[in-house]
């Protein structure tokens, strides 16, 4: 759904941060406006959702709290 997401939104720059076990994500389905990035540590993904406007936690299934600490770090880092 993000993927179809940037299509459909060209003038903005996506940037996803995924694991390197994620088979979702194919490059052939990637528009010129997503940047993809895997397994990068905790500073660059604080980085990243600092120069961010928003960020969007999909989580596909029950992976206990990684869902509620990346939303905590997300307010933090945007300061909301």
């Amino acid at each position: 759904m993000i993927l179809k997401c940037a299509r459909l939104n060209p003038t903005l720059k996506f940037v996803l941060v995924v694991s390197r076990s994620n088979k979702e994500i194919n490059s052939k389905d990637l528009s010129d406006n997503i940047v993809i990035y895997e397994e990068v540590d905790i500073p660059t993904f604080n980085g990243l959702m600092e120069k961010s406007y928003g960020v969007i936690i999909p989580l596909k299934e029950n992976v206990g709290a990684s869902g509620q600490m990346l939303c905590l770090g997300a307010m933090k880092c945007l300061n909301l």
